[in-house]
């Protein structure tokens, strides 16, 4: 047994466990891709009742309340 074969054969082994560990983890990465489209969908759609649709707040106004009087010590 040479150094040669040894090298060979460390080689096929390496292909073919990244090629076992490449088709697994496409296969989840596609299905998790696919359930947070769906998911995405199913909020634009309004379906979801725990997202109401188009929920965008507007940003607080600075004349409501200035930091000092927000975080006052008592």
């Amino acid at each position: 047994m040479s150094i040669d074969s040894v090298l060979a054969a460390a080689d096929e082994v390496h292909k073919r466990a990244t090629r076992k560990a490449v088709l697994r983890l496409l296969s989840v990465m596609c299905a998790a891709y696919f359930m947070a489209y769906i998911d995405c969908t199913k909020r634009r759609s309004g379906q979801d009742p725990s997202v109401p649709p188009h929920s965008v707040s507007a940003p607080a106004s600075s004349s409501s309340a200035t930091p000092s009087s927000k975080f006052r010590a008592t």
